[in-house]
């Protein structure tokens, strides 16, 4: 397996357009034959930070997700 992890931070104010951004991207990444789970997180501790937390069967797969 292959695990990819993202922080990313949103700019100040666009904290909640950015995590619909990434909840959009959850279903179709999940309908992808080598995805094995991919979940998307927002920080207790700090609104702006949000985790991609994605794992592939390999590395060669998560390629092929980035292309797409």
């Amino acid at each position: 397996n292959y695990t990819n992890l993202a922080m990313i931070r949103a700019k100040a104010g666009r904290s909640d357009t950015l995590g619909e951004a990434l909840l959009l991207l959850v279903e179709p990444s999940r309908q992808e034959n080598a995805c094995i789970s991919y979940d998307v997180h927002r920080s207790l501790d700090d609104d702006d930070l949000w985790m991609v937390y994605e794992n592939w069967q390999s590395a060669g797969d998560l390629e092929h997700h980035f292309e797409q």
